[in-house]
């Protein structure tokens, strides 16, 4: 039996479409899952693993950040795991 069947049986006036009620109970086990602190230290270490980060400039930072600006090496950031950012002061700039 799919989940969107099982899940018609409890439609109610307060979840009138079964999927409503699918997503409700879905949100309400990530909530849960979430709590657990075995979990969160697994997602950290995936993000802390995996994760990457880019920056783009926007037109105020395009004409502010010069060679000569105090953020000017975080202007073109593509690419960068963030296990490497952990090590090195770069994360100051980035904000």
């Amino acid at each position: 039996m799919s989940p969107l069947t099982l899940s018609a049986e409890y439609v109610n006036e307060v979840y009138v479409k079964p999927l409503d009620l699918l997503s409700t109970v879905c949100l309400f086990a990530a909530v849960e899952l979430s709590s657990q602190p075995y979990i969160r230290n697994m997602f950290k270490q995936t993000i802390r693993l995996s994760a990457e980060i880019t920056t783009t400039l926007k037109e105020q930072g395009k004409k502010e950040l010069d060679i000569f600006h105090q953020s000017y090496r975080v202007k073109l950031v593509k690419n960068l795991p963030l296990e490497k950012l952990r090590n090195s002061d770069l994360y100051l700039d980035i904000q």
